[in-house]
This record gives structure tokens, C-alpha cells and sequence, in this order.
């Protein structure tokens, strides 16, 4: 058999195609609209795999073809040029936090088309029921901003905990098949931290560092580190569950993870809120707890600095193994600024090899609110070739 009758697998061929696709929707997107001959200069690609890949995309309505006037004094027809179908190509991604659900549409030049949350239900802890109310919160945020329901191709989903062994596996499929069935979409699920990370390092503070380390400080304490530009995610996708790192493993408060002393019992919302309390500070919730901070409140002030140590412990471990070039502090408890991160950087400058001539910067994170659920859209943008 000569070397040109030698079949090529069917599974190479595709993801050849997939690849391809994936190039020239980035060309697209980098340089808005182009020709095809500048998709052929620009992706490397031959002119001919060029108008194959091109028509396609067309077909599937994933780019529109735009016609551009004719010079004056010229014969025969306008030139045309490409251009992503920013209309019918968009992601969702949502956040299941554990008091809120959170949507935001984004297209294909990665802008924001619409944004809607919802409290969870008292006692919606099932992911059945998020499920239920992330297809409504779909449905309402694509109807509230004219978006036609049939243009999301892909959800994102980020959750709170580790799949498996908080969330159990079962769920989390029945999950993905409920909101794949009812939109349509293809369906990708992620720890909601993790997502954060990805965001951050996709649009934020991380952007442009190669090894960085993100803290989501709010209700739990989560993680995600980026390593040689890639997010790491670990044999059982735990990878960052620095929340369930325990500081005083003996005598230390239960965690409902099973372990005792873990960091989410001291610096948790919850946490703080119950030791607020018990010093006789009663607060209703995160906002009344940062209202506080900001006011001086210096009961408020000692607690949040405490745990802020105690957290910035954990960071200086994870540092030492890790060695990032930068920590991001995100999270409800980092929007307090200095008061939260100066403890953390104090920390990994005394005990995350303080011999080392090495820097470790601490700054807060640049996305809001919605940042786990535009990590959930990063994460499924690949899948429709972005």
C-alpha cells in the first residue's frame, strides 16, 4: 500500500476540521471582518481548505458574509468578506452559588448581550431544582434582552463543591441531560471556583501570567491555579479545594466535609457571621458584615483580620508548592481591599520562603460578581470553536 493510499481515521479527520474551524472563527474574531484570501495569509491554511471551512461555517450560520462596495471606475462584482454571526452564536454560563443562581450571555466577540440572577429557593439545595430554575433564568435573561432562545449553542456550569464527593456524580449527570433536553445546548460543568480562576485569567487580573493563583473568598473558600497558562484541575477535578485545608486538624471545628479545623470554618461568611454573633456583634448577612468592616467596627475588624491570617497561612503553603507570580484575591470578603489582603500578603512574605529573592504580588480580582459564570463561558467557547 503506498503512503497516499494509506487510510486516514475517520477521528483525525475530524478533529483536523475542528481545528481548522477553531483558526479561522479566531482569525475572525481578532480581526472582525476579512477576506478569504486574508484568512488563508493570516491562519497559514491553503486558500482551498480556506473556501471549503468558510462555507461551512456559513451553512451553519456561525458567520454571515459581508459585501463591500465596489471602487469607483471598477468592472465586475463587489469583493465580499466574512464576519462572525455575532446573532446566532452565543454561550450561557451560569453560576449555582449556594444563595444565588446567576446567568450571563455572551457572543462570539466575547461581549456581554445580557446578565439575570435569582436567589436560590430556601431549601433548593438539590441540584433537580437548580436545575429547573437555571432553565427559567435561561429562558427570562434571552426573552428580557431579544435574544432568540435557539442562538445559545453551549451552557457553562459552574457549581459549589467537589463533584463526586460533595456532588455527587449522578446528580451532576442528571443535571447536564435536564438543561441539554430542554435547550438543546451542550452542556459542560465545572467547580464554580475553578471557573473564577479561568475568568480571571481569561479577562482579568491573572490575564497575560502564566502561573497564578486565585482565591474565591466569599460563603467558601475555593481556589484555582493557573500553570503554564493552563488551568489545572487534578486526577478528580479537585484540584484548589484549599477551603478543606485544615489549621487545626485535631481540635478544630467540624467541617461537612468530614475533616475538622478546615480553613472555611474560621474565614467562611458563615464562619464569621457565627463568631460576630458569639463577640456579640449580630449580623444578618455578608452585606450588614462588610458594612460593619468598613465602619470600623473594630470587633468586626479583629475577626476578619484573624481569619484573614489564618487564610493567608493556607495561601503561603499553597504558594510554596505552587510558586505563582501573582494571587488573586477575589470573592465577597476581598471587595473590603486592604483590610483582607494585607494579612495574605504578610503571610506569604514571612513563611512562603522568606530567604527567597523571589516576588509573590497579592492584588484583588478585576472581575465582579459574575465572575464564575464568565469562567463557565470560557469554558465552553472551545467547543463552539472559540
Amino acid at each position: 500500500m503506498t503512503p497516499s493510499s494509506i487510510p486516514v481515521p475517520e477521528q483525525k479527520v475530524r478533529a483536523v476540521r475542528v481545528d481548522n474551524e477553531r483558526r479561522i472563527l479566531t482569525a475572525m474574531l481578532e480581526r472582525g471582518q476579512v477576506s478569504r484570501a486574508e484568512l488563508a495569509d493570516y491562519t497559514g491554511l491553503s486558500r482551498t481548505t480556506v473556501f471549503e471551512v468558510v462555507a461551512e461555517l456559513l451553512r451553519q450560520e456561525l458567520v454571515v458574509q459581508v459585501a463591500l462596495a465596489a471602487a469607483p471606475k471598477t468592472r465586475g462584482r463587489p469583493s465580499t468578506k466574512v464576519a462572525l454571526n455575532l446573532r446566532t452564536t452565543l454561550v450561557a454560563g451560569v453560576d449555582i452559588g449556594r444563595r444565588h443562581t446567576r446567568v450571563v450571555l455572551v457572543n462570539a466577540a466575547y461581549e456581554v448581550v445580557g446578565e439575570g440572577i435569582e436567589p436560590a429557593a430556601s431549601g433548593s439545595g438539590d441540584l433537580v431544582s437548580r436545575a429547573e430554575q437555571t432553565i427559567r433564568l435561561i429562558r427570562k435573561t434571552a426573552s428580557d434582552n431579544d435574544v432568540q432562545l435557539g442562538t445559545i449553542r453551549s451552557v457553562g456550569v459552574g457549581l459549589s463543591g467537589i463533584v463526586n464527593v460533595v456532588v455527587p456524580q449522578s446528580d451532576v449527570s442528571a443535571f447536564q441531560s435536564r438543561l441539554a433536553e430542554e435547550l438543546s445546548v451542550t452542556v459542560a460543568v465545572a467547580n464554580n471556583s475553578r471557573l473564577a480562576a479561568l475568568a480571571e485569567a481569561t479577562w482579568g487580573a491573572a490575564r497575560g501570567s502564566e502561573n497564578a493563583l486565585y482565591i474565591r473568598w466569599s460563603s467558601g473558600i475555593g481556589s484555582g491555579s493557573v500553570v503554564r497558562g493552563q488551568l489545572l484541575q487534578g486526577a478528580h477535578g479537585a484540584a484548589g479545594e484549599i477551603g478543606h485545608i485544615s489549621v487545626d486538624p485535631e481540635a478544630g471545628r467540624p467541617c461537612y466535609c468530614g475533616s475538622r479545623g478546615c480553613i472555611e470554618m474560621y474565614a467562611g461568611i458563615d464562619a464569621l457571621l457565627s463568631d460576630c454573633a458569639n463577640a456579640g456583634v449580630v449580623l444578618g448577612d455578608e452585606s450588614e458584615l462588610l458594612a460593619e468592616a468598613r465602619a470600623g467596627n473594630t470587633v468586626v475588624l479583629d475577626l476578619i483580620g484573624h481569619a484573614s491570617s489564618l487564610l493567608g497561612r493556607v495561601v503561603a503553603a499553597c504558594s510554596v508548592q505552587l510558586d505563582p507570580e501573582l494571587v488573586v484575591v477575589g470573592g465577597d470578603i476581598a471587595n473590603l481591599g486592604e483590610i483582607a489582603l494585607a494579612p495574605i500578603r504578610q503571610a506569604i512574605r514571612e513563611q512562603a520562603l522568606p530567604n527567597s529573592p523571589r516576588e509573590v504580588r497579592v492584588v484583588p480580582g478585576a472581575l465582579d460578581s459574575s465572575v464564575a459564570a464568565r469562567g463557565a463561558v470560557a469554558l465552553v467557547m472551545p467547543s463552539i470553536g472559540l
